[in-house]
């Protein structure tokens, strides 16, 4: 989900990356014209570059590189209804989303399999930057059903942010959200993400133009 104020243009891997596309957000007077394509996917047996080892983790979520044992979950996700709901479809297989994956830690957009200690991936969050902006990473996440409510998205969150604020480079963190999807504005503000603004029908999602609500992350102690 990506949007971008103030008539500027944003080229950016700044949606979902289990949706395949790269997308193109144009906004001008108060309108936005939002075109994606389908990008080009790579293979590597390699682990992507800047993947943390060992693992992120807080003892109750584990964070790393995507892998072949992550297809069943990822597959789930392309038919869940809710995270289509919200993020959109995907378009292509699992394996696919895997090396998408790999291309865009490639390109300094990594995604992290969200797992439970024993490495089962529930999900994945990932930190996108634009090419015009180095500065700045925009955070997103999905979980599937069976880990919702348990914390895991907000400790997911915590954990990808904090490294992103170490290892890249970043001064800044922000998301966006849907304002009807309560559970990840929720996510959101317990991960130490503050509303900053709102932005209205500048981004699609499945054909819909859709209303944002953009979250800034504020320092601790703030």
């Amino acid at each position: 989900m990506c949007a971008t104020p103030g008539g500027q243009r944003l080229l950016a891997r700044c949606g979902d990356p289990s949706s395949l596309v790269e997308v193109d957000c144009w906004t001008a007077g108060g309108s936005a014209d939002v075109s994606a394509r389908t990008a080009r996917v790579v293979s590597s047996s390699d682990d992507p570059p800047l993947a943390p080892d060992p693992p992120l983790t807080d003892g109750s979520v584990l964070l790393r590189a995507s892998e072949p044992g992550d297809l069943p979950a990822i597959e789930a996700r392309i038919n869940d209804p809710d995270v289509i709901r919200w993020i959109g479809p995907t378009q292509g297989s699992a394996t696919d989303v895997i090396a998408l994956n790999r291309q865009r830690w490639a390109n300094g957009s990594p995604t992290f399999s969200i797992c439970e200690p024993d490495g089962t991936c529930v999900g994945l969050v990932w930190v996108s930057v634009r090419e015009a902006d180095q500065t700045t990473g925009w955070v997103g996440y999905w979980l599937l059903p069976r880990a919702r409510g348990q914390g895991l998205a907000t400790r997911a969150v915590r954990l990808a942010s904090g490294w992103a604020l170490r290892e890249m480079g970043l001064t800044n963190l922000r998301l966006t959200t849907e304002p009807e999807n309560e559970r990840s504005r929720r996510v959101a503000e317990r991960s130490g993400f503050r509303q900053t603004g709102a932005l209205h029908h500048q981004a699609t999602i499945d054909g819909r133009l859709i209303d944002q609500v953009v979250y800034e992350l504020v320092p601790e102690g703030e």
